[in-house]
């Protein structure tokens, strides 16, 4: 029997809050709410001003406060299943009623992990053209990842397959 790995249906927003002077500040809460669904997710930073939020897949913003400081706020963040996303925060001592919103656009690169992943949308999963809409030949659109037929004759990526091997190089696809 052999162990088969989970695999990620959710995402995660973390980071780190700061003050001006790049102090960490513990007990900052953190709210991360679905702008979707109305979901609310809270958490306080730990002793270090780290933060950690699981949560499923699609649009949200973050609200960061603590006592004498002005809240901040990121808006416009959208999460893919397994993406792991890190917004810091620096709090600004408040005035009277004070806000601020940070806006920056999310990282094409994730630079916190060195997995391969990748999201095949419906949009364009209709549009791909697969033979008997397997989705196991899904997984050779993503940078990296290479068919291992692992001395399976009549493997679909073997030499009967559609996928024929020379020298270590794709040399041409034949149809199904």
């Amino acid at each position: 029997m052999s162990a088969l790995l989970a695999q990620s249906v959710g995402a995660t927003i973390r980071g780190r809050v700061r003050d001006a002077s790049g102090g960490v500040v513990s007990g900052a809460q953190v709210s991360v709410r679905d702008t979707e669904r109305g979901i609310v997710y809270q958490t306080l930073t730990d002793s270090m001003g780290i933060y950690q939020v699981a949560t499923p897949v699609g649009r949200y913003e973050i609200v960061v406060g603590a006592g004498g400081f002005a809240p901040a706020k990121e808006t416009g963040i959208s999460l893919s299943v397994g993406q792991t996303l890190t917004f810091d925060f620096t709090l600004q001592v408040s005035g009277p009623r004070e806000s601020i919103e940070v806006r920056a656009e999310v990282p094409l690169i994730d630079t916190a992990s060195g997995t391969i992943s990748g999201l095949v949308d419906r949009e364009r999963l209709a549009q791909l053209p697969l033979n008997g809409r397997d989705y196991g030949f899904l997984t050779l659109l993503e940078p990296g990842v290479v068919p291992n037929n692992n001395g399976a004759v009549n493997s679909p990526f073997g030499p009967s397959g559609p996928i024929s091997w020379s020298t270590g190089k794709l040399t041409r696809p034949r149809c199904f």
